[in-house]
């Protein structure tokens, strides 16, 4: 999960990942949506004990919610 949210796995590596499957792609936004909702997961799951986690899942998270994101990407970093 942390991997896809850094955009490190491996699907994200490919050189032409940026033109084939740009930010703006409705299946990646939904992806993505999806990831966050199961960090979100995560933290309601766990409780108390995510808290050691959480310093790793919250940069990624924070860079989907910058101003020059889209407002779906914020919107997404936002219902974390």
């Amino acid at each position: 999960t942390y991997a896809l949210l850094a955009k490190e796995a491996p699907c994200q590596q490919l050189e032409d990942y940026g033109e084939e499957f740009g930010d703006d792609d409705d299946d990646h936004d939904a992806f993505m949506t999806s990831v966050c909702d199961l960090v979100g997961s995560f933290g309601r799951v766990m409780g108390q004990h995510f808290v050691q986690y959480l310093p790793k899942f919250l940069p990624p998270i924070c860079e989907y919610a910058k101003s020059s994101r889209p407002p779906s990407d914020r919107s997404m970093a936002m219902g974390c």
